[in-house]
């Protein structure tokens, strides 16, 4: 559903209509909050009570218009009987007979329909007089609405009234007179709803007044309801000027969910990148961690680490300088290579190396400390006692003979 049409009934509750792929369908009658729960997020457009709002006309040029830049207050000033300052004024576009449409309703009741709109966590597109739920089909034509006590008649594009306490015939003739003071009068009249108990009298002064009548059963809302593409855009929308709602745009539901695919996936991937960030960290940290704990093994001597790496180095240099310490590590490297050795702690002092391994057997640590002797370094096994199941051996290495 792309729209949600509601309109105000006695008892608090609501009439709403939803249109979805150019056809309306009636959704019953309810009150606000049920409607909110049910139609939750949807655009509306409300057609609030006309008793609640001044529509007039009046006489005004382009030049005037251009001149008042929005400011209509003044011109209905005489016709209320409140300070102008508390209402909320548009103005409709010229009609053809020359008057200028103007709508009129106190701000805090504007405010308070926003409210609820608002509460109830619906995009509120447009506010317009349930006057224009009553279809014209021209601008000389008139249309009535009978609904029990209460009276709609729709005289214009933007004018008209609902009445109550008068009879039909009552409300057409006093706006009659009114249209006499414009010189102009309606050819066709459009009574809809319950109007069989009138039918006789509004026959009758229809024919005195030389109008064509028509009835209908029952108020077209559909096809007026149809007749406006964008209500926001309609010129008696009161949501204008310091009133108007920010655009807003809306995608259709198949490209919400595209949308909601690609933020999962986006949200997806910036936690799998999280992730991988968070085990390569873990990893540079063990990496840190272990590093420290051999060099401290290789040089006990040293309490304060600042940069392993230039610390390793200087250590080096130095070796290589008094006996070949870097040569013989890479030795032990080699040797250690594929042997299957877990090697436990390695010290290095006055040019001799104490290597402790984990073996499955004494045969392996035997097989290293030849491949050791091999490469001339002169090596013995120190020790060898089974710890945890595997034989923790040690050896030592020094120069070869």
């Amino acid at each position: 559903m792309d729209t949600l049409f509601l309109h105000p009934e006695p008892q608090g509750q609501f009439t709403a209509w939803g249109r979805e792929l150019g056809t309306i369908q009636s959704l019953g009658t309810d009150s606000l909050s049920a409607l909110a729960a049910r139609y939750a997020g949807a655009r509306v457009v409300l057609f609030i009570p006309s008793s609640q709002c001044l529509l007039t006309t009046v006489s005004l040029s382009a030049g005037q218009r251009k001149q008042l830049a929005g400011n209509f207050a003044w011109l209905i000033e005489e016709q209320v009987g409140v300070d102008v300052e508390t209402l909320h004024i548009i103005a409709g576009p010229e009609q053809a007979d020359g008057q200028t449409p103007i709508l009129a309703i106190a701000i805090d009741v504007l405010e308070s329909w926003r409210a609820a709109c608002r509460e109830a966590g619906w995009a509120l597109q447009a506010i317009v007089p349930d006057v224009l739920l009553l279809s014209q089909s021209d601008d000389k034509s008139w249309a009535l609405d009978i609904n029990g006590p209460q009276l709609t008649l729709r005289t214009g594009m933007l004018s008209g009234a609902t009445l109550e306490s008068l009879t039909p015939v009552q409300v057409l003739q006093a706006a009659w007179q009114e249209q006499d003071e414009l010189g102009t009068h309606p050819e066709r009249l459009v009574i809809s709803g319950e109007a069989v108990a009138d039918q006789v009298e509004l026959s009758a002064w229809a024919e005195s007044h030389q109008l064509v009548i028509e009835y209908l059963p029952d108020l077209d809302v559909a096809n007026t309801l149809l007749s406006i593409t964008d209500w926001s855009r309609h010129p008696g929308n009161f949501l204008q000027g310091r009133f108007a709602m920010q655009q807003q745009v809306l995608l259709p539901p198949a490209l919400k969910i595209a949308a909601i695919f690609l933020l999962v996936a986006f949200a997806v991937q910036l936690v799998s990148e999280w992730g991988r960030y968070a085990y390569f960290h873990h990893k540079a940290i063990k990496a840190q961690s272990e590093a420290t704990t051999l060099y401290k093994q290789l040089f006990p001597s040293d309490r304060r680490i600042v940069s392993i790496r230039r610390q390793m180095e200087a250590h080096l240099e130095q070796g290589a300088a008094s006996g070949g310490a870097l040569s013989k590590m890479t030795q032990l490297a080699e040797a250690m290579q594929g042997s299957g050795l877990d090697t436990q702690r390695i010290d290095f002092a006055g040019g001799v190396f104490t290597l402790d391994v984990d073996a499955r057997s004494i045969t392996d640590i035997d097989a290293l400390k030849q491949r050791l002797s091999g490469m001339g370094l002169q090596t013995e096994i120190i020790s060898a006692n089974n710890q945890n199941g595997k034989i923790r051996g040690r050896l030592r290495m020094g120069a070869g003979t």
